[in-house]
C-alpha cells in the first residue's frame, strides 16, 4: 500500500476557485476510477483557508506509478500550478495488513518530480 498525505499552500483567495475547478474537471471520481486507487480525499484545514491537504492511497506501487502518467494527473497538475504556491508530500510504503506500523517504519519524504 502507497500513502501520500500533500499540503498544499494555496494563493490568496484561491480555495474556493480551486476546490470549484476540481468539481468541475472531476478530479476526485477520476482518480477514484483508476485501477488500484483506494482513496484520493482533500480538505481545506478550518483554521487554515490558505492550505490544502489531501490523502491519495494506492493498493500497491505498480498502481501508484501507473497513475503517474495518466490524464487526470495532467489535469491535477494544471490546477495545482494556477491555485498553489509551494507543496510538501510524504510518501509511506507498507504492508496492508500492517499498513501504520509499517508506514512509520518506511516514512520518507518526497518532492515533485521525484
Amino acid at each position: 500500500m502507497i500513502i501520500i498525505k500533500a499540503e498544499f499552500a494555496l494563493l490568496p483567495g484561491a480555495a474556493d476557485r480551486m476546490i470549484h475547478e476540481m468539481h468541475t474537471m472531476h478530479i476526485q471520481e477520476r482518480y477514484e476510477a483508476q485501477p488500484g486507487n483506494l482513496a484520493f480525499d482533500f480538505s481545506i484545514p478550518v483554521t487554515r483557508n490558505d492550505r490544502m491537504c489531501l490523502v491519495d492511497i494506492w493498493k500497491d506501487r505498480e498502481s501508484f506509478e501507473a497513475h503517474l502518467n495518466c490524464d487526470v494527473t495532467q489535469d491535477w497538475t494544471d490546477i495545482k500550478a494556477k491555485y498553489t504556491t509551494d507543496s510538501w508530500y510524504t510518501l509511506y510504503e507498507g504492508d496492508r495488513n500492517d499498513a501504520y506500523n509499517d508506514s512509520i517504519q518506511n516514512r520518507r519524504v518526497i518532492t515533485p518530480g521525484q
